[in-house]
């Protein structure tokens, strides 16, 4: 898969300027370092989230471990084929050496029900700017159709998680029943899927636009900040089709080309934009992953050499 979605970013590539292409890049360099830094708030944003679901838990959670979880969440999410699902199971999984099993299972949950909300408003909001385009109507349409979408699937989960009536049904499941008893316990523990846990993603979502809207001013677009909310829709929507793809290589890099005319730029500059974000992308991930394997190591031995001390005292 990674082999495929790398042919498709080359075979762009090579079907433009390369001359052009490197020229485009270096005006984007300072864009791109200002880019990497709100990534990195964006990291922050959800380490906040994450503090908000775990509710009373979070005073069990040593400092380190909270940010190891977060930052090895955000590292393979933004890595790993169905990154998201990956990422909030490795944070679930770090999390529960220090909190009850249900707990950490029920935050993970929360952090994928509150990323199919985020990406609902924004996709509305996005059909909003894209009736203001000349033949936006259509692509207006597809935003509405996907942000409905993921906001019904969100909701539908976030009642699911707090339904004891539809986890009662799911206790009679042999496979999943005693995980459905476990999330249901946990949920009357944590905070779950709230304003103060939802607001910190929301702001998230609101410093990509902003990334977007700053690489597209150093493009010299007209309109980049009403457009960014446009290409952040172009870019949920590739990155869903390629969610599978390590790093939606490819995917992405189709989908913003495809929308040159809807955007009215050419395709040139968006084939850069989508290389500039892949490296963003890339390495704020393998930050993370670095940050976290320093922490784990740090942790192993903190442990190592206090054996008989509780892990939420360490």
């Amino acid at each position: 898969m990674a082999g495929f979605g790398l042919a498709v970013c080359v075979f762009l590539i090579c079907h433009e300027d390369v001359s052009q292409l490197q020229a485009q890049l270096g005006r984007l360099t300072g864009w791109v370092l200002i880019a990497m830094l709100l990534e990195l708030l964006r990291v922050l944003a959800e380490l906040l989230s994450t503090r908000a679901v775990l509710g009373m838990y979070f005073e069990r959670v040593p400092f380190a471990t909270w940010l190891r979880s977060q930052l090895l969440c955000c590292g393979l999410s933004m890595l790993m084929p169905a990154g998201r699902a990956v990422g909030e199971a490795a944070k679930a999984g770090v999390l529960s050496s220090v909190v009850p099993a249900g707990v950490a299972a029920a935050t993970g949950a929360a952090g994928q029900i509150m990323t199919l909300l985020t990406n609902g408003c924004f996709g509305v909001l996005a059909a909003l700017f894209a009736l203001q385009l000349r033949d936006g109507g259509g692509f207006a349409l597809v935003c509405l159709a996907y942000g409905g979408a993921f906001l019904l699937l969100g909701v539908t989960l976030a009642s699911a998680v707090r339904s004891q009536a539809m986890a009662l049904r799911l206790s009679r499941i042999k496979l999943i029943g005693g995980w459905s008893r476990t999330l249901l316990e946990a949920a009357r523990h944590t905070h779950g899927v709230g304003l103060r846990a939802l607001s910190p993603l929301l702001v998230s979502r609101a410093l990509q636009v902003l990334q977007f809207a700053l690489l597209l001013f150093g493009l010299a677009h007209a309109r980049p900040f009403a457009d960014a909310p446009i290409v952040q829709a172009i870019y949920t929507l590739g990155a869903a089709a390629g969610d599978l793809m390590p790093a939606q290589l490819g995917t992405v890099d189709a989908a913003l080309a495809l929308g040159h005319t809807l955007l009215d730029m050419s395709q040139t500059n968006l084939v850069v934009l989508a290389l500039a974000l892949h490296v963003v992308q890339v390495s704020v991930a393998c930050a993370c992953c670095l940050g976290a394997a320093a922490l784990s190591q740090s942790f192993g031995r903190r442990l190592g050499s206090s054996p008989r001390r509780q892990l939420w005292e360490i």
